[in-house]
């Protein structure tokens, strides 16, 4: 009976709170604040090799770069009332979660860790974009600099790239985000 207590005690006192830490921590570092530099993390310890370590961060930056674009793309769809904008944030949106797909499947083939969502950056500009009177505009904006800096990241990739997959799996994709951006650059002319 003794023992019973003792075990209880052990089990209540200890053991338990132990876990409820273990998992408070684990669901703050899988949904925290910044994914991204979780993945950095992660792929730091993993990759010996420069050339390894600069193409999972060419991975994890891009995957970064599309959960932003695809968050932005799906805000328009829910707050603009402009037809060309709805439009041009669905073929984003789309096209951008086909790239997503892709990239993540090549990143679990070379087992590099990637961030689960938009940046804490983006979702801090999100809520601006939200309550600003000038929604379209500035949503414009911001999807035309996210949308440049992926292409000047995958051009920049299509050359210093090390892996072979890799690189042709960029090069193959450029025209298709260069299509995005010709419209998101209409778009944007046409709200200046």
């Amino acid at each position: 009976m003794i023992m019973k207590r003792k075990i209880r005690f052990i089990c209540l006192y200890f053991f338990i709170p132990l876990l409820v830490i273990y998992a408070c921590t684990t669901k703050t570092e899988n949904n925290g604040s910044n994914s991204k530099t979780i993945a950095e993390k992660k792929n730091d310890e993993k990759f010996d090799k420069k050339e390894n370590e600069h193409d999972a961060q060419f991975v994890v930056d891009n995957v970064s770069n599309m959960y932003d674009e695809i968050r932005l793309s799906e805000l328009a769809e829910e707050h603009t009332s402009d037809a060309q904008i709805r439009k041009v944030a669905k073929d984003v949106r789309t096209r951008y979660g086909e790239l997503l797909t892709e990239l993540k499947k090549y990143a679990s083939s070379k087992a590099i860790s990637v961030p689960t969502g938009e940046s804490q950056k983006e979702k801090s500009k999100i809520e601006k974009l939200v309550n600003d009177k000038s929604f379209d505009k500035d949503w414009s904006a911001e999807i035309r600099d996210l949308n440049k800096q992926t292409i000047d990241n995958f051009e920049k990739g299509s050359t210093e790239l090390s892996d072979d997959d890799l690189k042709g799996w960029v090069t193959a994709s450029l025209p298709e985000i260069r299509k995005s951006h010709d419209k998101i650059m209409a778009c944007n002319n046409r709200l200046k």
